[in-house]
């Protein structure tokens, strides 16, 4: 955990609809970095693994 890879950084959208988080914030409410206000959807990632 002392190593960082930027390349293998990734994000996800915290508000997915599709993951069903009840998060205790409303979406107009949430304070956001400007990574994190445009990170995907989980459906929309591209895995970093190779199959």
């Amino acid at each position: 955990t002392d190593y960082y890879a930027p390349e293998f950084d990734r994000s996800l959208r915290w508000n997915d609809p599709d993951l069903g988080i009840k998060w205790p914030v409303s979406a107009d409410r949430a304070v956001l970095s400007a990574k994190d206000a445009a990170a995907p959807l989980f459906r929309d990632l591209n895995p970093p693994f190779q199959y």
